[in-house]
């Protein structure tokens, strides 16, 4: 991880640009010939005022620290949509995405195909030590913390900065809320913690803590 000024957004009028420029993005895509009906939900989904404002307060925290990193571990990242967000504002320079299809791994990349970026068709909690061996992030970032336990966090090597959200909200596809901010803390069992704070919405509170594995 280092610390830079280029490329960095100057107020909130830049980050709302850059933020509406990723969503039309991803809305282009809606045009394809082979889009799935799931392809509609989950972009209705990511444009929620909930999920939108998690997203830019979660850019907000990296730029207030003035963070830039080289390469960073995307799982639970909306399809390549924060991934993107984060490179367009200078935040990330390079990109590995893990989904659980070919059909949105593919999408990912087409979203982000004007950086360095790869996604890879995995299960994010079934990473192993090799995965981590053969390749260098000095960032992980796991936004849907509430959807699959924390297996992924076993082999991410000590010292890597860790990005991670969650919230309390009890429907049937979340198998692992986070009943308050200590507790994702606690089950992150970060050994440095640099930020971490909620967000009440009117259907759930998000969590996001920020550290150092």
């Amino acid at each position: 991880m280092i610390e830079t000024e280029s490329n960095r957004i100057q107020g909130p009028t830049d980050l709302m640009k850059v933020y509406a420029e990723v969503v039309s993005r991803m809305a282009e895509t809606l045009y394809y010939d082979d889009v799935e009906k799931s392809h509609f939900f989950a972009f209705r989904d990511a444009c929620t005022r909930g999920q939108s404002l998690s997203k830019i307060a979660l850019a907000e925290i990296l730029l207030e620290r003035n963070l830039h990193f080289k390469r960073g571990l995307f799982l639970g990242h909306w399809h390549g949509l924060l991934p993107l967000l984060l490179n367009k504002m200078g935040l990330v320079d390079e990109g590995v995405g893990v989904e659980l299809s070919k059909y949105w791994s593919r999408f990912s990349d087409t979203i982000n195909r004007d950086w360095p970026w790869k996604s890879q068709e995995k299960d994010a909690t079934q990473l192993q030590e090799s995965f981590f061996k053969n390749e260098f992030f000095d960032l992980v970032v796991n936004t849907s913390c509430e959807h699959m336990n924390f297996n992924w966090l076993t082999y991410v090597p000590a010292g890597t900065t860790v990005l991670v959200q969650a919230n309390n909200y009890q429907i049937p596809e979340h198998t692992n809320i986070q009943e308050s901010l200590a507790g994702l803390i606690k089950n992150v069992g970060l050994s440095e913690i640099h930020f971490s704070g909620e967000q009440d919405f009117p259907v759930y509170k998000r969590f996001t803590v920020l550290g150092k594995k």
